[in-house]
């Protein structure tokens, strides 16, 4: 009736998780780099949207796009995660 994960279950669930989130959208190295450039600049939006344009990287649109519709299953990607993790220790 109840079924408790084996380890190695757990460990294949845990690399499951860890491929999306490696995979997902936030996670990509351009968006990562653009946020940087965003913090770097401060509140100074035409900064960092030139500099974005300079570097060919997303801009505060489509960054802001990007946060809005992927936040909520990044965040539960990780929470997943998390729990994995606990079961594991």
């Amino acid at each position: 009736m109840f079924h408790r994960e084996t380890r190695d279950e757990l460990q294949s669930k845990l690399a499951e998780i860890d491929a999306e989130i490696a995979s997902h959208p936030l996670n990509d190295s351009a968006v990562k780099e653009a946020q940087a450039v965003v913090d770097a600049n401060g509140g100074e939006k035409e900064a960092a949207a030139r500099e974005l344009a300079e570097r060919g990287l997303p801009s505060l649109e489509e960054l802001g796009k990007l946060v809005a519709t992927g936040t909520a299953s990044w965040w539960n990607l990780h929470r997943k995660r998390n729990k994995v993790v606990k079961k594991l220790s």
